[in-house]
């Protein structure tokens, strides 16, 4: 590589590693509370416990919290790697693209199930993770750019 190419890879990289660790943190603190506080969350974001799928909010939040916790695993991990896949980067930003696209539709299809502050959470989350997603693939093309032309 050569010096200009080096430099900037050297920016891009510690973007890309820090958008990732900024993802698996809240992906995983926001997992643990779905799971621990379960119950507690209930009344603040639906506006019932008991929903007509067969399953209550309750284990649905336990669910979505461990699916959270094990996706904050994987991009954790991915952080940690000297260089990260490309495959992992684009599959962790499909990820977050699939969050924001559920999340519009929680809202739409289903914004009556969730109170005025869950769906002012739902909103926000969705906005947080496409900011991660934004994040990650400008690091990512900067990285794949510079070392193409190279």
């Amino acid at each position: 590589m050569t010096t200009m190419t080096e430099a900037a890879v050297s920016v891009c990289r510690p973007r890309l590693k820090r958008a990732l660790a900024a993802n698996a943190a809240f992906s995983g603190l926001t997992g643990v509370i779905a799971v621990a506080a379960a119950e507690t969350l209930i009344p603040v974001l639906f506006t019932s416990g008991d929903w007509e799928i067969g399953l209550s909010a309750a284990t649905i939040l336990r669910v979505l919290g461990i699916g959270l916790c094990l996706f904050a695993a994987g991009v954790a991990w991915t952080a940690r790697q000297p260089h990260a896949s490309g495959a992992m980067i684009l599959l962790i930003c499909g990820l977050d693209a699939a969050w924001v696209v559920a999340s519009a539709g929680l809202v739409v299809f289903a914004g009556a199930a969730f109170t005025g502050l869950g769906l002012i959470l739902v909103v926000a989350v969705a906005l947080l993770v496409a900011l991660f997603a934004g994040a990650q693939t400008v690091a990512w093309r900067g990285i794949r750019e510079v070392t193409r032309v190279r």
